[in-house]
């Protein structure tokens, strides 16, 4: 009986273990967003696109009086099937009262590109701000051929890695 009332001392005292975790959170500081075209059609020589940024989301971008809200390098760019753009350009415009922020971008590559991953965008995240994929949404998809005229048919999706 004293071995049992000691075990039980001693297992009391270990705190009980295990769980770990059940805090909150971590703050993310960053989304990242793969642009993703789908569907059949003509190669696709450019596109725009315009990416519709939750509330606390932002992109780091640059203001003159000749190029208003430009992103900033690296912020966006041509990946995947879209590799080796001649053009990959953002335009940032930033959150107005209850319009949200937004990014117009151009991707031209005058060889052309097919369907895929087009583009990967770089989202800085404010602290207290917990977005998730599902705030994030694309809108004015514009895909078009070697002569500009708009490939009907295609679509465009996007993942997204928030860290």
């Amino acid at each position: 009986m004293l071995i049992f009332a000691l075990t039980l001392t001693v297992l009391s005292a270990c705190g009980g273990g295990g769980g770990g975790g059940g805090g909150a959170a971590a703050q993310p500081t960053t989304a990242v967003l793969k642009l993703i075209s789908s569907g059949t059609g003509t190669t696709m020589s450019g596109l725009d696109v315009t990416v519709v940024l939750p509330t606390g989301v932002t992109v780091r971008s640059i203001s003159t009086p000749t190029t208003p809200w430009i992103t900033d390098t690296g912020v966006v760019t041509a990946t995947g099937a879209a590799s080796g753009a001649d053009l990959a350009l953002g335009a940032y415009t930033p959150v107005s009262g209850p319009v949200p922020g937004k990014i117009k971008i151009d991707i031209v590559k005058l060889i052309g590109f097919t369907t895929g991953e087009f583009s990967t965008v770089t989202c800085d995240i404010a602290p207290g701000t917990m977005p998730t994929a599902g705030n994030f949404s694309l809108t004015l998809f514009n895909p078009v051929d070697m002569h500009g005229a708009t490939i009907p048919g295609l679509t465009a999706g996007f993942t997204a890695d928030i860290h």
